[in-house]
């Protein structure tokens, strides 16, 4: 998209001083325009030169201009022919729920859609054809996602920027931007930008977007099983995790509840929506709830629903056992939920009945219930009561450590996942990479891989995924001793989850060495159960 076909230079009086012509518009503008120089513009053309911008007739050809005056001395009249499918394309872009900014290679404004000049304050401002350190306020060299997308002619995605529009204000937006590449040459740069007003908008639109989705979906069942997570989509064919697939397909078709059971990042919730989209309840919802995510004050509301007055600014709201009647209810992370809670979950189970938050009123619910917790059920914080009724089958989902030989094809799954949101596709991996990540002892599971094959993604240029692609935290902590080296970099570039249990593994190892391998005595001295020890010595892969 050209700033113009036709940009004209003109003296103080408007009398034509040169002429530049697009390439693509020189052969039909150059040979009535070249004539004109030295002309005076309004001897050619019926305008108002106080005007900025507006439109112009030639020759039954309607155009658009723009008047860019440079400090009294002289001007530049660009013209551009008005293209119906370009006003069409503008007009699209303005409808946009997020600011759109389009700029040539040498970072010169092509283009801002009305969400774009509202967040930069430049409604009424002619901005196309300007530098944009002549629009912004800040020191683009070292701060604009433009200039780095040119300056790498890689993606910049979901980058938070915060710059002065030239009135002062301060603005913040989230920038994702794409270099526009043409037989091979960067020749240009487009932004999306997100301010709050936008975030809201967009927001309020994707809710309205998935909850249509969802209704259409729910009326098609060919195109719900396309939507939704079967056994099928859970990658791997190693021995331990196809007996665990194997035991949900059987009770998938039963109406029992359902514990799964394994460690953080293993890949829980694949198999409960699994166990549920081949149940006779797979025309119905599958509702989740992240026990441990919900305070402890807001869990019996969130599950049981509300009615109004039952508290300072409560409302009449349905729960989730509610909302999953008829389908089913998976609990992540029982092990997180208080014991006062899961007494009154119990008595739910019981009865078939509950009660919303400040009523009267018992509810007849018919709810499947599959739960999941991150350590060994019968050692964990779970009323045995209450797991007995949960745990009529219990599916343990085994460790990445112990299914080593899935690795290969889930770095080839996550990359070709991710691939649309990063530009790049891993289609080669080195055997030196292959070789450690199978020695690895993944502390976070498959979804550590995840995190690892993203980190690839973004740094890798050639499709070959190579050891230096490897975050370095990753290698640190690996070849230290022990874990030791955990934490002299890598505390800023992972979640506190991951650190802890590089902590753990640390300390039990140890404690073990120091109790020359006595589980007995190292659980005394650690303060916990001997199961318990058990368990984290599988989790961690400790050879004993």
């Amino acid at each position: 998209m050209s700033i113009a076909d036709i940009i004209i230079e003109l003296d103080n009086d408007y009398n034509i001083l040169s002429l530049e012509y697009d390439g693509e518009a020189s052969g039909f503008f150059k040979p009535s325009f070249d004539l004109y120089k030295g002309m005076n513009i309004h001897d050619i053309l019926v305008m108002d030169m106080e005007s900025v911008a507006g439109t112009v007739d030639w020759r039954d050809k309607e155009l658009s201009y723009r008047i860019v005056k440079c400090s009294g001395v002289k001007s530049f009249l660009f013209l551009k022919q008005i293209d119906i499918r370009m006003i069409m394309l503008e007009k699209s872009l303005d409808a946009m729920d997020c600011g759109i900014q389009i700029y040539d290679k040498n970072a010169r404004i092509v283009y801002f859609n009305e969400d774009s000049r509202r967040i930069s304050e430049v409604e009424n401002e002619e901005v196309v054809g300007r530098y944009m350190a002549e629009v912004f306020d800040l020191d683009v060299q070292d701060y604009s996602t433009t200039l780095t997308v040119l300056d790498t002619k890689r993606p910049v995605m979901h980058r938070c920027d915060t710059f002065k529009v030239r009135g002062g204000k301060t603005v913040t937006t989230t920038n994702s931007a794409m270099p526009v590449i043409i037989d091979g040459e960067v020749e240009g740069v487009v932004l999306k930008e997100w301010d709050t007003v936008a975030v809201k908008k967009s927001y309020e639109y994707m809710e309205n977007v998935q909850q249509g989705i969802m209704d259409f979906i729910s009326s098609n069942t060919d195109m719900a099983r396309e939507n939704k997570i079967y056994f099928e989509n859970i990658v791997g064919e190693s021995t331990k995790l196809t007996e665990a697939l194997n035991l949900a397909k059987r009770v998938s078709v039963q109406d029992c509840n359902v514990l799964v059971y394994g460690e953080t990042g293993t890949g829980k919730e694949l198999f409960a929506q699994s166990i549920h989209n081949e149940s006779n309840r797979k025309n119905k919802k599958f509702i989740p709830l992240n026990c441990a995510a919900v305070p402890e004050n807001l869990i019996e509301g969130i599950l049981f629903g509300t009615e109004k007055g039952a508290f300072t600014g409560s409302e009449n709201k349905n729960g989730l056992f509610f909302q999953a009647d008829g389908g089913t209810l998976f609990l992540d992370e029982l092990n997180s939920m208080s014991f006062n809670m899961q007494s009154k979950l119990l008595r739910v189970i019981q009865d078939g009945k509950f009660r919303p938050v400040g009523s009267e009123k018992l509810i007849k619910t018919d709810v499947r219930i599959i739960s999941s917790c991150n350590e060994e059920p019968f050692s964990s914080e779970i009323r045995k009561d209450l797991l007995y009724r949960l745990s009529t089958i219990i599916v343990e989902v085994p460790p990445l450590r112990e299914r080593r030989s899935d690795i290969e094809s889930l770095v080839f799954y996550f990359s070709d996942k991710l691939s649309k949101r990063y530009n790049n596709r891993i289609e080669k991996i080195d055997p030196e990479v292959l070789d450690y990540l199978k020695r690895y002892q993944w502390p976070g599971n498959v979804r550590e891989l995840e995190h690892i094959v993203e980190y690839a993604l973004n740094v890798m240029d050639d499709g070959e995924f190579k050891i230096n692609h490897i975050p370095r935290h990753v290698m640190t902590s690996q070849d230290s001793d022990e874990g030791e080296g955990l934490f002299t970099e890598s505390i800023y570039e992972n979640e506190l989850s991951y650190m802890v249990e590089k902590f753990e593994d640390m300390i039990i190892r140890k404690v073990l060495k120091h109790h020359d391998n006595n589980i007995t005595l190292a659980a005394k001295s650690l303060g916990i159960k001997r199961q318990s020890l058990q368990y984290r010595i599988r989790k961690y892969g400790i050879i004993i």
